[in-house]
């Protein structure tokens, strides 16, 4: 019910914005404070929240899902979840595709990292040629 309450209120200043009632700048700046405290809300103990609170449904399986990713990149979220799900049967629920999105996210920026990383190493085997310029000197 509160959060009814409130979401009916920012409704409310929606439509005085709009009418003019009350200044566009004001609730502007108050709303983007507002955001900006939202996003850096942490613990009472001061740190972010970076633990589980539940078991990975797909702890067994991210080694098969990288594979995959390193074959197909272009491979979706729900394409990999049909996949896993083909694979193990009865398995996984339908609500689980978002958790897999988002562990996907995880492995597909630590496999960008690994590739920037071995991307400036690679060595190109044999002597780097360098193109010759040849002029002609005109006498007269």
């Amino acid at each position: 019910m509160r959060y009814i309450d409130r979401a009916g209120v920012q409704m409310q200043r929606v439509l005085d914005v709009a009418a003019g009632k009350i200044d566009r700048n004001a609730t502007t700046k108050r709303l983007r404070k507002l955001l900006k405290q939202r996003r850096k809300r942490r613990q009472p103990s001061g740190r972010p929240h970076d633990w589980r609170t539940r078991e990975d449904p797909f702890a067994g399986d991210w080694e098969q899902v990288t594979a995959w990713l390193l074959e197909q990149p272009e491979l979706t979220g729900v394409e990999l979840f049909q996949r896993l799900v083909q694979r193990s049967p009865g398995r996984y629920r339908p609500t689980q595709v978002r958790t897999l999105q988002r562990g996907l996210g995880k492995v597909r920026a630590r496999l960008l990292v690994t590739f920037d990383d071995q991307w400036g190493e690679e060595i190109v085997p044999g002597a780097v040629r360098l193109p010759t310029v040849q002029a002609e000197v005109m006498t007269s």
